[in-house]
């Protein structure tokens, strides 16, 4: 196990020289420390082979995933008017809370003072409103 070895510039100030060796044998001593130790130090000469992350399996999972949803996406429409003419005091609500009045969306509590009953109530209508919509997207999405 050889030490440091000190190196000499021509036409280099000695400070400078002194300076550049000195750290040189912070950087060895630190270096055989983290050996002694037991920590990994990486060349860049055994680096993984890069993969194409569009070839992984992860990938494909997801950008079905994405496609979907953009197919659920493009039936939302379809569904809101469904809800719209079946179960309207739902549409109402989801309208409301979800894309609001007059460019404003309204909270549970302003809804549940304008209708006269209690937020938990409007949490619930909207909840089964979703579940409308959900069922009836899916049910949709399946049949083409």
């Amino acid at each position: 196990m050889g030490g440091y070895i000190y190196q000499h510039f021509d036409g280099v100030p000695d400070n400078v020289e002194k300076e550049y060796n000195r750290l040189g044998r912070r950087e060895y001593y630190l270096e055989e420390r983290d050996k002694d130790n037991g920590l990994l130090s990486y060349s860049y000469g055994n680096l993984p082979e890069i993969v194409d992350p569009t070839t992984t399996e992860e990938y494909r999972l997801e950008l079905e995933s994405e496609m979907e949803w953009e197919r659920r996406r493009e039936l939302l429409p379809l569904a809101l008017e469904w809800l719209k003419t079946h179960y309207s005091y739902e549409y109402e609500m989801i309208r409301a809370y979800y894309f609001g009045r007059n460019n404003e969306k309204m909270t549970l509590m302003q809804l549940a003072g304008e209708y006269g009953v209690s937020a938990m109530s409007i949490t619930r209508t909207l909840r089964r409103g979703s579940r409308y919509l959900r069922n009836y997207i899916i049910r949709h999405e399946k049949t083409g």
